[in-house]
């Protein structure tokens, strides 16, 4: 791996281009069953930076191929999302629970489920993801928590007014398709 980087660094200098030392990270997966050792790799010089996981094109890639850290970043980027929400929407008693719900389904679980379907999940992942998204519902529904209000009524009241949309043909509207069904 050092000759292919001290080859690739030999080629930008022969095309004027500069390889930013700050921004490039090593990440290095050993083989099954091989131990790790941690690589030093220098361009001009200056050590790369050795990282243990790093974000590409959306997705979190990890040394040791765990869930952990992709789950942890969806739940941060749809808890960003809900948080910017706050004053705006949530806070807002004059609008009404289906467009929350509207909103919600398509900015903040669009984020959290992103490419979810490719991810083998093991259940406490399931469960990470199930924690915030009832947190989300409660917010949305404006259900307390003093209240002990189990999960099960808080997905039965969102279930109702889900039935209640496409019956009604609503879902459309929420959707941006007017006229349409």
């Amino acid at each position: 791996m050092k000759n292919i980087v001290h080859y690739f660094s030999v080629a930008c200098d022969a095309f004027g281009l500069t390889i930013s030392i700050n921004r490039t990270k090593v990440m290095f997966t050993p083989e099954p069953g091989a131990a790790y050792i941690e690589p030093n790799i220098y361009v001009k010089g200056n050590r790369l930076n050795v990282v243990d996981t790093f974000v590409y094109l959306g997705s979190t890639i990890s040394r040791n191929e765990s869930l952990d850290a992709k789950i942890r970043l969806r739940i941060q980027r749809a808890s960003t999302a809900f948080g910017t929400l706050e004053k705006r929407l949530w806070c807002d008693h004059d609008i009404s629970i289906k467009a929350k719900i509207s909103v919600y389904s398509t900015c903040v679980l669009s984020l959290l489920l992103y490419s979810y379907e490719c991810l083998t999940t093991q259940r406490r992942h399931l469960k990470q993801l199930e924690r915030f998204h009832q947190k989300c519902l409660r917010r949305v529904l404006n259900v307390n928590w003093q209240l002990l209000t189990p999960d099960t009524d808080i997905l039965g009241k969102l279930l109702k007014l889900l039935r209640f949309l496409f019956r009604t043909g609503k879902h459309w509207k929420y959707a941006g398709l007017n006229g349409v069904g």
